[in-house]
């Protein structure tokens, strides 16, 4: 009886190391979430928006199609430490230097776990960092929601997340862009 009870005491020590490793992101994935709240949502009239994400951490790129319903679609690249909004529809664009890249995918090195909690119907470890929360299945270890500072609230559609290679012209920033920058850096300048 003493053994089984060392073995019980062992096996919960393990499973409580285990949930408490921090989520690390693969260098590139693509996945699909939608959108339903925080202030993103809010400044797009609280419409609901389906979101492509695809990351490149060997680019220090980050793209992200927002789809919000009854708007144009629009994608953000952010790549080194440039936001591009593109707006392919009447070809404009919005740049804006940052000062950082894209999260690295030990972006969550330093959070705290804070126990498991249901969201979305799925039971999920949940980790706090500064401002930013991240829910992961507790089963397969998937992401299920970030709250990012309470600006985007990002709900993972079960089953998109897929790890791997990004194509090349997925970050390829479109000429307008580029001159967009080019007017901005003269105007800062000037």
């Amino acid at each position: 009886m003493r053994n089984l009870l060392i073995l019980t005491l062992l096996i919960t020590i393990a499973l409580q190391l285990v949930l408490a490793e921090p989520p690390v992101f693969p260098g590139e994935y693509s996945a699909l979430a939608y959108d339903i709240e925080g202030i993103l949502s809010e400044q797009h009239n609280n419409a609901p928006a389906l979101i492509k994400i695809y990351n490149s951490w060997s680019r220090l790129s980050k793209r992200v199609d927002y789809q919000f319903m009854n708007q144009p679609f629009y994608t953000q690249i952010h790549t080194g430490n440039t936001l591009y909004e593109i707006h392919a529809e009447n070809r404009t664009c919005i740049v804006t230097e940052l000062g950082f890249p894209p999260l690295p995918p030990n972006w969550l090195q330093t959070a705290t776990y804070t126990g498991i909690q249901k969201v979305n119907g799925i039971l999920c470890e949940t980790w706090v960092r500064d401002s930013s929360t991240f829910w992961r299945n507790a089963e397969d270890k998937s992401p299920v929601k970030v709250n990012e500072s309470n600006f985007f609230v990002w709900n993972y559609i079960p089953g998109s997340f897929v790890a791997g290679s990004q194509p090349n012209n997925l970050f390829t920033i479109p000429s307008y862009c580029k001159k967009a920058l080019k007017m901005k850096s003269q105007k800062i300048k000037g």
